[in-house]
């Protein structure tokens, strides 16, 4: 007989999780139950469009209460619990459930990428402490945050440390959840899986060159307010124009047109006039960056297409990103991997995308951030979920 393995989530489970997530994979050693929060737990992100799509398969529960929940945990003899829940206090209630029963909870990198947590430099730094200083909500933001951070040095949440830990990346041995019991599985993420995949696929052909934009919906992604409680990184009515302009003079440069790789969770089918008509296209962001020439980004870990089929990346600012919870990112990685960042906002750069070096990469830096990002050094191939399956 299976064992039983549940999922827990509260970022909506549509059919692209069901896939990413691999529950056809699964299937094979596990029964597989995903519990969904985000109905009744999340009704920020539930009332969102994206949302409404979710995927009812075998297995899926959308919870309704915490002792519905808890029935369900009773009645089912779990072998492992898979963490996707990203709001800490119902978090937290749920793995002391899970904990008093016994279950061991597991927690997958499903992406390790430079963050907003990565050390700035001093200019840097003092860069960004100019603009709390000088704005009157910035200040009480920062002090605020200041207080969480001393609060959160002694929370349980913070110290937890999870029974098992799916370790994609040399840098993801520095997890705080990682502890002396803690089993670990090396691996790759799952845009390493969708690599693998699209690798079994003959190369397309294209007759004309052209470059891809790795999409984050920064104006209007539903994550910054939901789940960090801060406004998103930029605004639509100064974003879009700067980028469109920013990238109609590198397409005027070069005779290449940029190519929108939209994010999961875009509505430009709603908002199509903030891409000035510009082609978007969601879900084959692999193959368009397998065939493009150069890869344009901020700070999303789709950046690994680009490092795996070795594609040259342009990191993009904005005078908007600089002053947001991001802020240097983009710059940060740039500078790990020897890429050029540019300030869309700043005139004096449409000069500088002339430049044909925009078109190089650093082979060794490219390796160094897919050993510590992307892929554990290892020569295994095999499918992220066999892997689970046969290491858990």
């Amino acid at each position: 007989m299976k064992p039983n393995i549940v999922i827990i989530t509260n970022l909506a489970f549509t059919k692209r999780d069901h896939k990413r997530f691999g529950i056809s994979i699964l299937r094979k050693k596990f029964n597989v139950f995903i519990f969904d929060f985000t109905k009744n737990f999340s009704k920020k992100l539930a009332n969102y469009k994206y949302s409404q799509k979710t995927y009812k398969c075998k297995g899926y529960y959308s919870i309704s209460s915490l002792s519905s929940f808890i029935k369900l945990v009773d009645k089912h003899d779990f072998s492992n619990c898979i963490n996707y829940i990203f709001d800490k206090k119902l978090e937290t209630g749920l793995l002391k459930i899970f904990r008093r029963n016994k279950v061991p909870i597991v927690k997958i990198q499903t992406g390790l990428v430079i963050g907003s947590q990565y050390p700035r430099t001093f200019i840097q730094n003092l860069h960004m402490l100019s603009f709390k200083f000088t704005d009157r909500k910035r200040f009480i933001t920062f002090v605020c945050n200041q207080f969480k951070k001393i609060k959160n040095k002694f929370s349980k949440v913070d110290n937890f440390k999870y029974d098992k830990v799916i370790v994609t990346g040399k840098i993801g041995l520095q997890d705080k959840s990682i502890g002396l019991n803690t089993k670990i599985i090396y691996a790759h993420s799952f845009d390493y899986n969708n690599y693998l995949e699209s690798n079994k696929n003959p190369r397309l052909i294209n007759k004309k060159n052209y470059a891809v934009f790795l999409d984050q919906y920064l104006p209007m992604h539903p994550d910054a307010p939901t789940f960090f409680g801060v406004s998103p990184r930029c605004t639509p009515e100064k974003y879009y124009p700067a980028l469109n302009n920013f990238f109609e003079a590198f397409e005027k440069n070069f005779g290449m047109k940029v190519v929108v790789c939209a994010h999961p969770k875009s509505d430009y089918e709603n908002n199509y006039k903030f891409l000035y008509g510009r082609k978007f296209v969601k879900n084959k962001t692999v193959a368009l960056v397998k065939n493009s020439k150069l890869v344009f980004a901020h700070g999303s870990t789709t950046i690994a297409y680009a490092i795996l089929y070795k594609k040259p990346l342009v990191f993009l600012l904005s005078d908007e990103y600089l002053r947001s919870f991001d802020n240097y990112t983009p710059a940060i990685i740039a500078k790990k991997l020897n890429s050029p960042c540019f300030n869309i906002d700043d005139k004096n750069n449409y000069s500088k995308i002339r430049d044909t070096s925009l078109f190089k990469i650093d082979k060794k830096k490219y390796k160094i951030y897919m050993d510590n990002y992307i892929k554990y050094p290892s020569k295994s191939n095999k499918n992220f979920w066999e892997i689970f399956n046969e290491k858990i």
